[in-house]
């Protein structure tokens, strides 16, 4: 048995559960955890990982930023993609350019190559109906954990988190007071931010001015800038280097989001990025030396990564027009809550402006909760 010292009844219930399920008294089907913020979902996982990975179990996200975030945290993981495909090298067309080939041969990247005989899925509200499949359809059961009152998968939702079966509802002494999880939740039952909201950690403004919001941004060095449309964000992210003076079609330190996974150069869809050097362009193409955003600070890659200008702040770009051998990427400071989940960032500006349709409850609640210490609520 783990040491629960410390858990509160829930916690206890949901550890209990989970080790069962590690002996196989539930049968070694999947087993989904639930926990909203602040509930202490992270610490049960973090307590269970020595039991978890001595009984076999492998760790994995839907990204890599998502694996990082578990990997600070004392859980080894990686990509739910790393784990199953396997890479096959890569193809050279007749004309050189290069396209990395990977396969699903049914098998496992595990640093042994060997079956895993658990596996665990952190951030899986964000885990679509493909990959589910993928991981499903090898026969290994799973423990599923997520935030159940975070926005559904893109590329369609297969229902891990729509009704799991333990749930962590109740916000854990230790978050008892923190303000941003306060709001969180209050959103997330409909609540709808005003100024009267205004605290420590949280500070919420109506303004329909998007340059007085990105002024504000600038001003307070907000980590990340939270908007609920793609055509907001391409009109934000021009408004920021607009105020940041940014005179070229890309220029050194402009802040970069992947758009599509590239395993010549490891990064993937969702990574945040910042350039550090430009080098040679023909117009269409710039290589660029980037250092992508951890959650320790920055770390700079060592390759000259190719990059596709007409890619950047174009709504209108679609895959067909890609130039072979390019990496895409967008501007990254604004970036949607769908692309920021799985990530956390102490410093957080969020441009609250109501959608018809949409689910906001879930919109605002995933957006809140992307912040550890400080969340801006610009309301429209």
């Amino acid at each position: 048995m783990i040491d629960t010292s410390g858990f509160s009844e829930d916690q206890v219930k949901a550890a209990e559960a989970i080790q069962s399920w590690v002996r196989g008294d539930l049968g070694k089907r999947d087993l989904t955890l639930g926990g909203y913020a602040g509930s202490g979902k992270t610490t049960i996982l973090q307590r269970l990982w020595p039991l978890l990975k001595g009984n076999g179990a492998v760790a994995m996200a839907p990204t890599g930023k998502a694996g990082q975030v578990l990997r600070s945290k004392g859980v080894d993981a990686t990509t739910i993609h790393r784990l199953i495909y396997k890479f096959k090298g890569i193809r050279e067309d007749f004309i050189g350019n290069e396209t990395p080939v990977f396969r699903d041969e049914g098998g496992w990247q595990t640093e042994t190559g060997e079956r895993p005989r658990l596996l665990v899925c952190d951030e899986s509200s964000m885990v679509n109906t493909i990959q589910h499949k993928d991981v499903t359809e090898r026969g290994v059961p799973c423990l599923w954990v997520g935030d159940h009152g975070q926005l559904f998968p893109v590329g369609g939702d297969p229902g891990i988190m729509r009704n799991p079966e333990i749930r962590l509802e109740k916000i854990h002494r230790q978050a008892e007071g923190n303000t941003i999880i306060e709001m969180a939740h209050r959103v997330r039952k409909g609540h709808v931010p005003t100024k009267n909201d205004t605290s420590n950690n949280v500070y919420v403004k109506h303004c329909t001015n998007n340059e007085e919001i990105v002024c504000t941004a600038i001003e307070q060095d907000v980590d990340q800038t939270l908007v609920p449309t793609n055509a907001l964000r391409h009109n934000i992210n021009l408004l920021f280097r607009k105020c940041l003076k940014k005179t070229g079609v890309l220029d050194i330190g402009d802040r970069l989001i992947c758009t599509f996974n590239d395993y010549r150069y490891m990064v993937f869809n969702g990574q945040a990025f910042r350039v550090e050097e430009l080098g040679r362009s023909n117009g269409k193409v710039v290589y660029v030396k980037l250092a992508e955003e951890t959650v320790d600070g920055w770390n700079i890659l060592d390759a000259w990564i190719p990059l596709q200008l007409s890619a950047l702040a174009n709504p209108d770009y679609r895959s067909k027009d890609k130039i072979e051998g390019t990496v895409l990427f967008d501007y990254g400071y604004a970036i949607t809550p769908h692309k920021a989940q799985g990530s956390e960032y102490g410093n957080i500006l969020i441009i609250d402006q109501h959608i018809p349709l949409f689910a906001m409850e879930r919109w605002r609640y995933t957006a809140i909760t992307r912040g550890k210490k400080y969340v801006t609520i610009m309301t429209r």
